[in-house]
């Protein structure tokens, strides 16, 4: 796949159609030997979704915008595994918010299809709290946190009250979630 970068001709000018130079993988790796590339290497941002044909397109922004662009591709990475792993469609309120209006992103914790049949199944709350007894301590805690509540907790903050990283709270959820969906379609609940 042919990669193309779009270099600013000039970084302390504002962003426009005139301010870009096209460079392909030669050009971008003779531009980072320079002075000037090597202190400007590290603001180039993936674009996926915006290439055509058989290209990526990397830019140049801020290393702030560069990292919040690594996280949203990220995101998307881990969206559309869920998706092949569950078999369900995911959908993100982020992607659908053409406007940047969306405040409650951060409450979404989970998008598979599989948290919304937790939430619905709330009303069989015996079988649910016989469920989430058969899980750990910090399982259900975590689940109780991040998932089955009305006010979830942001992973990251979870994480740092628990003295956790975010990857482990992340990867504890997905295994007691795997499990508290086989217990619950024992109970007759969801599937």
């Amino acid at each position: 796949m042919r990669k193309l970068f779009f270099v600013k001709k000039n970084v302390d000018e504002p962003t426009g159609a005139s301010n870009w130079i096209e460079m392909n993988v030669d050009e971008f790796n003779k531009f980072i030997s320079t002075e000037d590339g090597k202190a400007r290497k590290n603001n180039f941002a993936p674009l996926f979704g915006f290439g055509v044909d058989d290209a990526d397109y990397y830019i140049e922004t801020t290393r702030e915008e560069v990292s919040r662009i690594r996280k949203e591709n990220n995101r998307h990475a881990y969206l559309k595994r869920l998706e092949k792993e569950s078999g369900c469609v995911t959908v993100s309120l982020n992607e659908l918010d053409l406007y940047g209006e969306n405040e409650q992103e951060d409450r979404i914790v989970d998008p598979t299809a599989f948290v919304d049949k937790i939430y619905i199944a709330k009303e069989t709350s015996a079988e649910i709290q016989k469920a989430l007894s058969m899980l750990t301590d910090k399982q259900r805690d975590i689940i109780c946190s991040l998932v089955y509540t009305d006010e979830p907790v942001r992973v990251i903050d979870y994480a740092k009250a628990h003295n956790m990283t975010g990857v482990a709270v992340i990867q504890t959820k997905e295994r007691a979630l795997k499990q508290l969906k086989k217990i619950l379609i024992k109970f007759g609940i969801g599937g």
